[in-house]
């Protein structure tokens, strides 16, 4: 999505939640002035603390992101060179974990065989 469309997307959805949290202030208001009980105001102050708190949420601050123009974002060409240098490095890591691999075969015939010349030499020797 291009900065301009996410930009004027973000002005809608925040004209339209600015809409209804309106609407519903004018309909409870409504509602209030012909009843006795004081619930509706309760209910239109608890329905401003939860839109309060939608505003401060992660969608608030998604929708905040979304109209801010001067997002620190990647190019894609520099996310593209990054990842093949990961992809690189995972690949000599790879064959590091071969070549170690190698050596502990390795180092496990060597002590096999130093335990078996070790037995051979205590059978031979004279008591």
């Amino acid at each position: 999505m291009s900065g301009g469309r996410s930009r004027g997307l973000g002005i809608l959805l925040t004209a339209g939640i600015v809409a209804a949290a309106f609407t519903f202030l004018m309909v409870v208001l409504d509602q209030s002035e012909h009843a006795s009980n004081p619930m509706p105001l309760v209910v239109l102050a608890a329905g401003m603390v939860l839109l309060a708190g939608f505003v401060r949420s992660s969608i608030g601050r998604a929708i905040a992101r979304m109209l801010d123009d001067e997002r620190d974002a990647l190019p894609d060409d520099q996310l593209v060179m990054r990842v093949e240098d990961i992809e690189a490095r995972l690949h000599e890591l790879s064959l590091e974990q071969s070549r170690v691999m190698e050596l502990e075969g390795r180092l496990d015939f060597a002590e096999r065989m130093l335990v078996k010349g070790a037995n051979t030499e205590s059978v031979n020797e004279p008591r």
